[in-house]
């Protein structure tokens, strides 16, 4: 039997614009999606992921790297397979038809990492009612690494500015790294990562 459902929140951006002019491919890292969900999973939670579109979040291609996993292949293949092939990952929900559904149903809610925030979540309306939800409801709201830089969307402080507003210079990351350090290896750090930030984000939402 099932603890809970936990709301995922992910992001459909495959492009974000570089400072000095051109784009960059990115999406959500292959580490910092598949080993927070897995460890979820293994825990007796289901998930329901979420996208703006309500399309499937892309992987970063540069994430697929056995730097990310200690340099554990069979790790980094099952996060992989976890990504590509799980139920869960490829039934993709729009955040508003979740919304709509009613949000007390989830008794938690993750936004994983990797770039792609930066262009959408930060500044989606749906994000910030979702965000502002669970901090009301006094549920547990994770992130990991550049997930954190969603919060933005509960404020509505970034809606309508372009993602090179903040990205090009050091102060998106530092959004990101404030709650985290930039790079999560292994099950357990990446699980241990999400926990911290629930105290994080809980405090940043509390400010005015």
């Amino acid at each position: 039997m099932s603890k809970g459902t936990i709301l995922v929140v992910g992001s459909n951006a495959t492009q974000l614009e570089a400072q000095g002019g051109g784009t960059i491919t990115i999406g959500q890292f292959l580490n910092e999606t598949a080993v927070p969900l897995m460890t979820l999973v293994a825990a007796g939670y289901d998930f329901v992921l979420t996208t703006p579109t309500g399309e499937k979040p892309h992987m970063d291609k540069d994430s697929d790297a056995l730097i990310y996993f200690a340099q554990d292949d069979k790790a980094r293949n099952r996060a992989r397979d976890f990504f590509n092939n799980d139920p869960a990952m490829n039934d993709v929900r729009t955040i508003r038809s979740e919304i709509d559904a009613g949000l007390d149903r989830f008794v938690g809610v993750f936004f994983p990492g990797g770039h792609a925030p930066i262009v959408d979540v930060m500044q989606d309306p749906d994000a910030g009612e979702v965000l502002r939800y669970f901090h009301g409801a006094n549920k547990p709201t994770a992130a990991i690494c550049h997930g954190p830089i969603s919060v933005l969307a509960a404020h509505g402080v970034w809606r309508n500015h372009s993602p090179n507003d903040v990205t090009g210079s050091v102060r998106c990351r530092d959004v990101s790294t404030a709650f985290f350090p930039a790079t999560c290896t292994g099950m357990l750090h990446s699980f241990l990562c999400s926990l911290l930030c629930l105290l994080r984000l809980d405090t940043y939402l509390s400010t005015p």
